[in-house]
């Protein structure tokens, strides 16, 4: 039997941003292939913990897992969307239970701590030391790892994961309901969209978008007046969001600076593939990428955007774009649209590892 755990948490704290989405597509594309889901589910708390709170709760986390889990039998797979959201050392203790059950294990990325929030500057010894225990020694015990691009590989491969054991994702799908249509009012004219986490920690360049060119922002934890270049429109769940969004092209940028994707959350992007790109194309919507993001080949190769080195060349780069150009940049993004919209790379990727 094909199982895949679904995780739930009861705080209800993510309603307003995309960081469910993602997870929730690949349960709706895995159930619509017969897929079992097995509930996972535990409260999270967010106030301060001792050391003996926080060490209680991976015994918590663990227990949970080892009694939903408790039923699987040899021969059964598993997919488990990773990190997991309630991290916990012990993980790695029930991994290895299950393999000497005979159960397979995929996992599936959507992040990598260990190369995010590890890697910034704010973060603390035993944090890293912390995120390598949880994160490295789970993907080394899986049987396949569905990573996000060619660059993602090559970093699994570096920490001693089997090159035949890692697949390919491409990109992440976004599914949309069907009342949802393509965009089919893009224009060149039109101002650069930008949708996603807006606070000033997470996206520091948003607040230092050059005058030159006009924006429409959407997201939640923005800090700033709308000037007269740049439009705040608010946040909106998932679903609603593609209807709201007005614009020329979306942007997929992130980090500290205009100039270039710089700090933790901006280098970042040379190796993940940012849910708001898959959110873009979804509706149909071209895209202006960072030349150096992991995923500007794969806009380069379907042809569905242009890439820019820096926030400031993009009214250059605009200036010679014909209408013809950017109408077939529009039909490319269509295309790609519909393979998001029908989970066609989750499925690509679970056929590759063989399930």
């Amino acid at each position: 039997m094909r199982y895949f755990t679904q995780e739930v948490q009861t705080d209800g704290n993510m309603k307003r941003t995309a960081g469910v989405k993602a997870r929730d597509d690949v349960d709706s594309i895995l159930m619509s292939k017969n897929w079992k889901p097995i509930q996972v589910s535990y409260a999270y708390k967010h106030s301060n913990k001792t050391i003996i709170d926080r060490t209680t709760d991976h015994f918590k986390v663990y227990n949970v897992w080892k009694d939903a889990l408790g039923s699987l039998k040899a021969n059964d797979v598993l997919l488990i969307q990773f990190p997991i959201l309630n991290h916990s050392l012990l993980i790695e203790k029930l991994i290895c239970r299950l393999k000497r059950r005979g159960i397979r294990i995929i996992l599936l990325i959507h992040d990598l701590e260990i190369l995010r929030k590890a890697v910034n500057k704010d973060a603390t010894f035993v944090s890293k030391l912390r995120l390598n225990m949880e994160e490295k020694s789970i993907l080394l015990l899986a049987d396949n790892v569905i990573a996000h691009n060619p660059r993602m590989i090559d970093i699994l491969k570096k920490i001693g994961v089997e090159q035949k054991r890692i697949v390919n994702l491409g990109i992440f799908d976004y599914l949309l309901p069907d009342s949802v249509q393509e965009k089919d009012t893009l224009s060149l004219e039109k101002p650069l969209i930008i949708a996603g986490n807006l606070r000033r920690n997470k996206a520091e360049y948003v607040y230092s978008l050059p005058a030159s060119c006009n924006f429409n922002l959407y997201g939640i934890g923005y800090e700033a007046e709308s000037r007269a270049n740049i439009q705040y429109h608010g946040s909106f769940p998932p679903d609603e969001l593609p209807d709201a969004m007005d614009g020329s092209f979306g942007l997929i940028w992130d980090g500290e600076s205009a100039e270039t994707c710089s700090g933790a959350y901006g280098r970042y992007l040379r190796i993940n593939n940012p849910h708001k790109t898959s959110l873009y194309l979804a509706c149909g919507i071209p895209v202006v990428i960072w030349k150096e993001a992991a995923l500007s080949a794969f806009v380069e190769h379907h042809k569905c955007g242009i890439l820019i080195e820096s926030l400031h060349d993009y009214p250059e780069i605009i200036s010679h774009i014909s209408k013809n150009e950017y109408r077939s940049m529009c039909q490319n993004a269509r295309k790609v649209s519909q393979r998001l919209r029908s989970g066609y790379y989750t499925l690509h990727a679970l056929e590759q590892c063989g399930v």
